[in-house]
């Protein structure tokens, strides 16, 4: 089962009619910051858990999209070298290419590079580039699989042709797509890493429910938000959670 970016957080997905409803029930909570940019403006909402709602308007108060995000205890440090936008993104939408847990100050050296959106891109200076930053990255579930401990991951993994470590992490939106070849680099990741901490939360404005996890992995923490219907299994911490994600930041 595939779930969305919105639905990691409780935001309904399942109509273009639901988005609405929800980025309307944003603007009339009156609980809203605002932060401007050269290229446009953010309107941020935020609940208790760490869910956000970043809609994204131009100076000319004309709205291009909403972007879900999520603030967690995650902390990444990584070799920020390049901004990229692709065709598609709109001039608040972006992402960073980066190297995790960097060695020096080459822009090419750590334990591996990926690609992360940038949730506040349109306030990203592409002249402090490159820097080194310790990042909170949050990774939306799309799918996931949840192991009780190491023992049972071992176990899993003898049924599997290619065996992993049980922190591990593969920035599968950097490799060519064979079917799509000319399709942009996405932040998209395989990653497998140990719960540290988890919270079942509700989103206050839609009642929907959600979870949290706090995973250790290589290069560092990363906070992974989830759909309910992916959660088959208990979540306990010191378990192993391997799946899909799409990697999300806020540039501060």
């Amino acid at each position: 089962m595939m779930a969305s970016n919105y639905s990691a957080i409780g935001i309904p997905d399942d109509s273009n009619e639901s988005l609405q409803q929800f980025i309307q029930q944003v603007l009339e909570s009156g609980d809203v910051d605002v932060n401007d940019t050269p290229e446009g403006k953010y309107y941020i909402w935020q609940e208790n858990s760490g869910g956000q709602a970043w809609l994204q308007v131009t100076h000319d108060n004309e709205l291009l999209g909403v972007a879900p995000a999520f603030i967690g205890q995650s902390q990444l440090t990584a070799r920020i070298s390049r901004f990229i936008q692709s065709e598609q993104d709109n001039d608040l939408e972006g992402a960073i290419y980066a190297w995790a847990n960097p060695q020096d100050d080459s822009e090419d050296s750590g334990d591996y590079p990926f690609l992360c959106d940038v949730v506040n891109a349109g306030a990203v200076n592409e002249a402090n580039l490159p820097i080194t930053l310790t990042l909170n990255v949050s990774a939306f579930a799309h799918e996931l699989t949840l192991f009780a401990d190491e023992q049972e991951f071992k176990q899993a993994q003898q049924q599997q042709d290619a065996i992993f470590s049980s922190q591990s992490f593969i920035p599968t939106g950097l490799f060519n797509d064979e079917q799509y070849p000319d399709a942009p680099p996405k932040p998209l990741a395989y990653f497998i890493g140990h719960i540290v901490d988890h919270k079942l939360c509700r989103h206050p404005l839609t009642n929907n429910q959600y979870y949290w996890m706090l995973v250790k992995t290589l290069g560092g923490t990363i906070d992974v938000v989830s759909a309910t219907e992916l959660i088959e299994e208990p979540i306990n911490n010191g378990g192993i959670i391997s799946g899909r994600f799409w990697l999300s930041t806020i540039i501060s």
